[in-house]
């Protein structure tokens, strides 16, 4: 099992952060980070600091998470995917379509348009 860090409690009132280390054998959800956002952005910031620390389905699902509260919070995700800032913001993300982009393999094509926007967020 793939030890990792995770968020076990908060205490209230000294607005202290505990993390205890817990072995997990599947990774959570995109409804599991879509309904728990203190998780999600602590997976995040694992995600984006630590890549020793890193579970890439994990660092997938935190982000799919993200990009849907960005869509409801916005109602065009599409125009979000076309902004460099979000790239900038979701390397995880960034790196896996910059990879699909150079691959050119079926389906992959799904991701071309955004090709320039997730390269113009690598810079």
């Amino acid at each position: 099992m793939i030890r990792f860090l995770l968020l076990a409690a908060v205490v209230f009132g000294s607005g202290m952060t505990i993390y205890a280390m817990v072995d997990r054998p599947e990774p959570y959800d995109v409804p599991y980070y879509k309904a728990h956002p203190a998780m999600r952005e602590m997976m995040l910031s694992v995600c984006h600091k630590d890549a020793g620390k890193q579970r890439p389905a994990d660092c997938e699902n935190a982000e799919a998470a993200s990009a849907i509260d960005i869509q409801a919070a916005n109602g065009k995700l599409l125009a979000y995917m076309y902004d460099p800032t979000y790239w900038h913001d979701n390397p995880f993300t960034r790196d896996v379509v910059i990879a699909e982009c150079a691959r050119r393999m079926p389906n992959d094509e799904m991701v071309l348009p955004l090709c320039d926007a997730a390269r113009r967020g690598h810079e």
